[in-house]
């Protein structure tokens, strides 16, 4: 049997541990001994002496031996943009580009305005935009061409920058006890309300050309974030798999993480997906089988829990207010059993 000697390098970068500790294969290897070179000199060997016996076959003028007559190259419309390192984004000439919902962006009339070096507080974030914007989906209010001038923005937000979001603390990123204990509330409050979803409405002003995109501040807009409370859906609903202190029935949980990949339904509903969240969960026990392969660590992260739990408040409160309740599909996967 085949057995693992190194981990193949495209494993060794990137954010996921190793999940195959076993003697099994790497699929890097299998692929590399399928497709080795002598195998790839053959082959195009026998595609170069097929095309030159299937020549003839139309050596003799036949309807099927056509002139070959090179189409024109196709053009994108524009002038490309020259390579250039300026920290800048560069568009074509006759194109334009605007910033729009940058992280800290107010949601509503009454969301507090964002403050320059990021200064804001927890609660300000909970009605602004989140960070690190990544999947994105655009739903039309209307059908046809109105429909690209007015519509719902759904932004992802994967991820922080502690030294960002905590430009007051020395150094920058948030204020650390023994033991990676966080005892500033609002610190986590702003991290928490900084993960999940915007839900923004956003209109092209001045017709159909020429106008700018703003954000319309109406009774849409919302923040979905890693404090808001989810109702469970599908076959794992109500199982031990589900069973937490906050929700001791399994049909409830609070918040969404490393949001990355998204889609929508034909139905016109938002889908966002979890990256990398396993480093938000710890274990010190005994790790089950799923745990261990998912990255769930036996040491204690830079948690959340001691500073939220010593008011009977939780980060997320505005979003309890939500009019409908957001619903989290589950499958058979483990994810938060014996997650801290």
């Amino acid at each position: 049997m085949h057995r693992q000697t190194s981990v193949p390098s495209s494993v060794q970068v990137g954010d996921e541990p190793e999940s195959n500790p076993s003697s099994n294969p790497w699929f890097a290897d299998i692929i590399e001994q399928r497709y080795s070179r002598r195998q790839m000199v053959a082959s195009s060997v026998a595609v170069a002496v097929g095309a030159a016996l299937a020549q003839p076959a139309f050596a003799d003028g036949s309807e099927n031996d056509h002139e070959y007559k090179p189409r024109k190259p196709l053009s994108p419309g524009f002038e490309p943009v020259p390579h250039s390192t300026a920290d800048t984004v560069a568009v074509p000439e006759g194109y334009s580009v605007q910033v729009l919902i940058p992280e800290g962006e107010p949601l509503t009339r009454r969301a507090a305005p964002y403050i320059p070096g990021d200064f804001n507080t927890g609660a300000d974030r909970e009605r602004q935009i989140g960070a690190h914007h990544d999947g994105i989906a655009y739903f039309p209010f209307d059908h046809g061409h109105g429909g690209n001038r007015h519509g719902l923005l759904c932004v992802n937000h994967e991820n922080i920058n502690p030294e960002l979001i905590h430009p007051a603390t020395n150094p920058p990123g948030g204020t650390y006890e023994a033991g990676n204990f966080r005892p500033i509330e609002d610190e986590v409050r702003k991290e928490v309300a900084s993960h999940g979803v915007s839900v923004v409405e956003i209109k092209k002003e001045d017709g159909r050309r020429g106008g700018e995109w703003k954000v319309v501040k109406g009774r849409h807009n919302r923040r979905i974030t890693a404090g808001t409370k989810m109702e469970f859906t599908g076959p794992v609903r109500g199982t031990d798999f589900l069973k937490t202190k906050y929700s001791p029935d399994g049909n409830c949980t609070r918040g969404t993480l490393n949001n990355c990949a998204n889609g929508f339904t034909p139905w016109g509903t938002y889908l966002t997906c979890e990256e990398n969240w396993a480093f938000y969960f710890y274990n010190t026990g005994a790790r089950p089988r799923e745990q261990s392969r998912y990255g769930v660590r036996r040491l204690q992260p830079a948690h959340w829990a001691g500073a939220l739990d010593r008011k009977t408040s939780t980060a997320g409160s505005t979003q309890r207010r939500s009019r409908a309740p957001i619903r989290r599909r589950t499958t058979a996967t483990n994810r938060t059993a014996s997650a801290g």
